[in-house]
């Protein structure tokens, strides 16, 4: 990505690490919670043996996810998600820049903090990680956007990141009418 109206952020290693063996410590727990279970078992009702097993199964799961993605972030180099006149490069999505053009949606959500979100076209999918994909497809099926920009373990605030994603969509957009052959059909065409 050029250096032209490009802002970038790294991440902060020691967030990172921090971040990585609390979530060991959290799959620990849970994969150290089933089997107490089972041996404590006696008198509960199966149905509820067995989703206490599948919880801490699915927080073993979980944190063992999230403790991979902070503690291999450790070695990214910078920057570990950039955007600009050119699209959104992050480096935890796709090893390339994402094209505005491949990108149908961005929303910028104000839950216990901002969160952005975006939608991409299928063209823009297949530049996505293959386990990154399937987590958007999981967050469809719960009727959410595919994907959110993650700045766990980063030096990014959330409000310059959705600022610069509104910019940068709505600048991309601007140009695409403008342009005399045509432009992109937002709506993922």
């Amino acid at each position: 990505m050029s250096a032209a109206g490009v802002r970038t952020w790294s991440n902060r290693r020691g967030a990172l690490l921090g971040l990585g063996l609390f979530w060991a410590a959290l799959a620990l727990l849970g994969l150290g919670l089933a089997p107490v279970l089972v041996a404590e078992s006696r008198g509960m009702p199966l149905w509820m043996l067995a989703a206490g097993v599948a919880l801490a199964l699915a927080l073993a799961t979980i944190g063992l996810r999230l403790a991979v993605f902070c503690l291999r972030q450790l070695g990214a180099p910078d920057p570990v998600l950039a955007i600009g006149p050119e699209g959104v490069f992050d480096r935890r999505l796709s090893a390339t820049t994402i094209p505005w053009r491949e990108i149908r949606f961005v929303g910028v959500f104000h839950l216990r903090g901002t969160q952005v979100t975006f939608e991409l076209t299928p063209a823009g999918d297949a530049l996505v990680r293959p386990f990154e994909r399937a987590l958007a497809r999981l967050s469809r099926l719960f009727l959410l956007p595919g994907y959110g920009v993650v700045l766990m373990g980063t030096d990014a605030r959330a409000e310059d990141v959705a600022a610069a994603m509104r910019a940068g969509f709505a600048a991309s957009r601007t140009e695409a009418t403008a342009s005399p052959a045509g432009g992109h059909d937002p709506g993922g065409g």
